[in-house]
């Protein structure tokens, strides 16, 4: 008789027993679910259930969900893969969860769409997981980390000349044959975070094994690109030549460097007028007022609404009353300075920020040109 396969193990961490019991109906038929509704439950669950991965909501009763992350990768040295479940327009709390050790996240929005993708992106993260276990183990051995790594790995002599490069390092440097062996590494790796790599005095005294430091620096290939890599760099003594060099293991990060900006851009602006959002625009006011009151500096804010704005998207519809709004954020921008902070405050609602910007008269002829418009 042919045995059963066991399904995957995962551990929920999430305080609402709504949430908990979609995620109940979304995953049950390709996974085994331990649910946990306090970040100190979980740590006491996970040595007892072993999870394949760990579904984390942000905010729980009892610790945050970076908090967790640290905690419990202080505890375990190989800790379970996780993915973040936050709420709309918390996007940039999982940017700094991802930065703490999890793997991806998924933005919990009202209407349960995202319940649609949990499955697919439980496996792919299960997936990428086992695919780095199996890295890690092939790194045992030398010939295949050259020949096979997705890294790049380049070898420096103590001078900075280039000794070895995988393919991976070749196609970072966008070289084809073995122009690159002997040049100085100074031509890829920009000035500024090239010059700390050879001092080996540092990198003895900082030298762990188990540790080893992950800097992001700017990487320019053949054709001079630059583009963002992040990279380690350990020292080595060879024994035969009675010298000393360094390793670099290397990747490209200039996707997650696009999602971050991205991610960033989203916490901070409207979705549909891509104008500043109401959150940055009182932080930014309350900055404002700090400063006037130790500099006196001038400013104004300024309140705008549209009259009858709920008439036309009743007798012409939304789509209709957005391509409104996106319309009179264009005037506003038109209308205003290039340092002016302009923001939608809320439905058909706009403010302004203007420093530098004190007397009524100025403040009516900026009035007068935006109703003009």
């Amino acid at each position: 008789m042919e045995k059963q396969k066991v399904k995957p193990r995962l551990l929920v961490v999430d305080d609402s027993i709504h949430d908990c019991e979609s995620y109940e109906r979304a995953l049950r038929h390709r996974y085994q679910l331990t649910f946990s509704h306090t970040g100190a439950e979980a740590l006491e669950k996970f040595e007892a259930c072993q999870p394949a991965l760990i579904l984390l909501d942000y905010q729980l009763p009892d610790m945050t969900g970076l908090d967790f992350l640290q905690t419990y990768s202080r505890r375990l040295p190989t800790p379970a893969p996780s993915i973040v479940l936050t709420g709309e327009g918390s996007q940039s709390l999982a940017v700094e969860m991802m930065k703490s050790g999890a793997q991806d996240y998924i933005v919990k929005d009202a209407s349960g769409n995202f319940l649609k993708v949990l499955p697919g992106k439980v496996e792919d993260v299960l997936r990428n997981h086992r695919r780095q276990l199996e890295t890690l183990e092939a790194r045992e051995l030398h010939d295949v980390i050259l020949d096979m790594a997705g890294e790049g790995i380049v070898g420096l002599d103590e001078r900075g000349k280039i000794l070895f490069a995988n393919s991976a390092a070749q196609t970072l440097m966008n070289v084809t044959d073995m122009s690159w062996l002997g040049r100085s590494f100074r031509e890829f790796l920009e000035v500024r975070f090239y010059d700390s790599i050879l001092n080996f005095t540092r990198l003895q005294s900082a030298a762990d094994p188990h540790r080893v430091p992950v800097l992001e620096g700017n990487f320019k290939d053949a054709s001079r690109k630059i583009f963002p890599v992040e990279y380690r760099v350990t020292p080595f003594y060879s024994t035969m030549v009675k010298k000393m060099g360094v390793v670099i293991v290397m990747q490209d990060i200039s996707q997650r460097k696009q999602a971050e900006k991205a991610l960033l851009h989203m916490s901070t602006h409207d979705a549909l007028t891509q104008l500043f959002n109401r959150d940055f625009f009182i932080q930014t006011v309350e900055t404002t007022i700090a400063q006037s009151e130790r500099t006196r500096r001038p400013f104004t804010v300024m309140f705008l609404d549209i009259d009858n704005f709920k008439n036309i998207n009743d007798s012409f519809g939304h789509d209709i009353g957005d391509q409104m709004l996106k319309a009179i954020a264009k005037r506003l921008m038109a209308c205003t300075r290039h340092g002016d902070v302009i923001a939608r405050f809320g439905g058909d609602e706009f403010v302004i920020l203007m420093n530098d910007l004190g007397d009524k008269d100025s403040v009516r002829g900026v009035a007068m040109k935006i109703i003009g418009s």
